[in-house]
């Protein structure tokens, strides 16, 4: 108990921090309500640096907001972000939808020619759309089995 007592002090001492001070790891994520009106705003109008900070703000939230976090990172990716184009294959995969499942393919492919993260791996692991999604490779990738993924 010392020890993490001690460790807890140091960081907090090299911070610059004071000890009744709450500390975020996700504090950048973090927008006001008028931060938001501001971003949506702009992103609209064709940012894609508010439309990602909107999209990351939904996604990295306590309770993630999939609906929220999907419309924005699909603006993001119409916008230019590949960060954003990644995102929106995330979110649309999972869909039970099959369009949005051909659109979640068609977004990995954009994040992939730009070498972006994972997307290459992920491509080749999930393949292209298949129509309907029967394989066992596919269903690994798409309708909500797959799951929201990190």
């Amino acid at each position: 108990m010392m020890k993490r007592a001690f460790l807890l002090v140091g960081i907090l001492g090299l911070t610059g921090a004071k000890a009744d001070e709450v500390i975020l790891a996700s504090e950048s994520y973090y927008l006001s309500n008028s931060e938001v009106a501001a971003s949506s705003a702009a992103a609209l109008a064709g940012s894609s640096d508010a439309a990602v900070k909107l999209m990351n703000f939904y996604w990295m939230s306590g309770k993630k907001d999939l609906a929220r976090t999907k419309y924005w990172a699909v603006i993001g990716a119409e916008n230019g972000s590949v960060e954003a184009q990644f995102r929106a294959f995330q979110t649309l995969s999972i869909s039970s939808n099959t369009d949005d499942q051909r659109r979640a393919i068609f977004w990995l492919k954009k994040a992939a020619d730009e070498d972006y993260l994972g997307s290459k791996v992920t491509l080749a692991r999930c393949g292209s759309w298949p129509d309907p999604p029967q394989t066992k490779k596919a269903a690994a990738c798409f309708g909500p089995a797959a799951g929201p993924r990190q």
